[in-house]
């Protein structure tokens, strides 16, 4: 389980940021549950971000500061268990300061075997998932770029393909296909896990320049394996650690564009 806490404070000034910012900083180091991860903003508002993995330590954090009038603190509880969201938002100011609107529960319809689309510049990228993590899902990306979703029999079609046809393989985060961001197409024909077996994903060191081999043999949320790999087999598999949207438009555009090179990180120089 994973605990995400945002404070939203309205049109603060700057001296009011400074403050919370150094209120949040000696909330961190003082409690070594709670990870602070600074500040964003949209115009109107200040965000401050902070961590845990469970909420009651981040709400009761945050009940000890004085905030300004209309301030709110975003609740996000992430169960990996059952693969639950749960939202709601705490009042920090005001006669009913500490009081929380009513929990808002979602639970993850993704499963293996789903296909999705993957916005890529100005066109879609038909995929399908084949494991699910607890922080990280694992899909195979198909054909070239389109403008708009398969029809449902074109996706039937597709069901029938396999990891041998695919231009590439992703780990990455759950996030952008839970919250809506990526159109998600549901299941389509049959799928055996047993025929899309977990490959090797290729993890670097960069400050010694080795390359190993890392794969998971009993699941995603198991214990890696690792072997070293020689300069000769570089760049031949998936990263293992895929988690900005830049590096995976990177993957991407190369496995449409430029198949040979599409796993290597960081770009070749020209």
């Amino acid at each position: 389980m994973t605990s995400g806490l945002t404070v939203r404070v309205p049109n603060p000034s700057e001296s009011v940021v400074d403050e919370v910012d150094q209120f949040l900083r000696a909330v961190a180091d003082r409690d070594p549950r709670i990870e602070y991860d600074g500040t964003g903003s949209d115009g109107k508002s200040v965000d401050f971000y902070l961590y845990a993995g469970q909420a009651e330590p981040l709400i009761a954090a945050v009940l000890e500061h004085v905030w300004p009038a209309e301030t709110l603190a975003e609740v996000v509880v992430r169960d990996f268990g059952d693969r639950s969201t749960t939202e709601f938002r705490v009042r920090l100011a005001g006669k009913r300061k500490g009081t929380q609107t009513p929990a808002k529960v979602r639970r993850s319809r993704l499963a293996a075997g789903d296909w999705f689309l993957v916005p890529i510049d100005d066109s879609f990228v038909t995929a399908r998932i084949t494991r699910i993590g607890k922080y990280q899902l694992l899909f195979y990306a198909f054909g070239q770029r389109r403008p708009a979703a398969p029809t449902e029999s074109e996706l039937r079609t597709m069901a029938s393909l396999g990891p041998s046809d695919a231009i590439a393989h992703v780990l990455y985060a759950h996030h952008d296909l839970e919250r809506g961001k990526w159109p998600w197409l549901g299941q389509a024909g049959p799928f055996n896990a047993d025929q899309w077996p977990l490959p090797e994903f290729e993890h670097v060191f960069p400050p010694k320049d080795r390359h190993y081999a890392r794969s998971f043999p009993h699941g995603l949320d198991s214990r890696h394996e690792s072997r070293e790999i020689p300069r000769s087999d570089w760049w031949q598999r998936s990263p293992h650690s895929v988690w900005s949207r830049q590096e995976l438009d990177l993957i991407l555009r190369r496995a449409l564009d430029d198949p040979v090179n599409r796993y290597v990180m960081p770009p070749p120089p020209e």
